[in-house]
């Protein structure tokens, strides 16, 4: 990943980090809303936690990793996250994401996010991530990257 990238991410994640409590109404976009909302439509009044803005991050990461929108079918039945957390599960995560993003990083980093936006994604809020610890997540991903490209330049020089 670039890092110029990666910063935007990382102040981002301090802009969402900083909201606490509950949202008394909800606007969304299909393919980014939190599943537990969709579900819970048939209730009256619903109080949607910080974590569904966890969901929507996790999705927006997906369609960066893969290059495709939320809304698009894969094999025939799928939308992109289904396909996204199918790939994770069954280790095949580098076959589906995109070329920009596979020149632009090594497959450590890729893997990183991938497991970012995994735990982002999860159906139930209550088994994802808080906006803080993705914020720390990502800043250790771009420590991580950071480190990599260190390690890489001084290999070079030493040749």
């Amino acid at each position: 990943m670039a890092p110029s990238l990666i910063i935007s991410i990382v102040n981002a994640m301090r802009f969402l980090a900083g909201s606490h409590g509950l949202i008394d109404s909800i606007e969304g976009t299909i393919g980014y809303v939190d599943p537990e909302y969709l579900e819970a439509l048939h209730v009256t009044t619903l109080n949607v936690a910080e974590k569904c803005d966890v969901h929507g991050f996790g999705v927006v990461l997906v369609e960066v990793l893969i290059g495709d929108y939320p809304t698009e079918t894969f094999l025939g039945y799928m939308n992109l996250v289904g396909y996204f957390v199918l790939s994770m599960e069954e280790n095949c995560i580098l076959q589906i994401i995109d070329d920009v993003v596979l020149s632009q990083g090594s497959n450590e980093d890729i893997q990183a996010f991938a497991e970012l936006a995994l735990k982002c994604i999860k159906k139930k809020g209550d088994e994802r991530l808080a906006m803080r610890e993705v914020t720390l997540e990502l800043r250790r991903i771009q420590h991580l990257t950071w480190s990599n490209k260190i390690m890489k330049l001084v290999q070079l020089k030493h040749r």
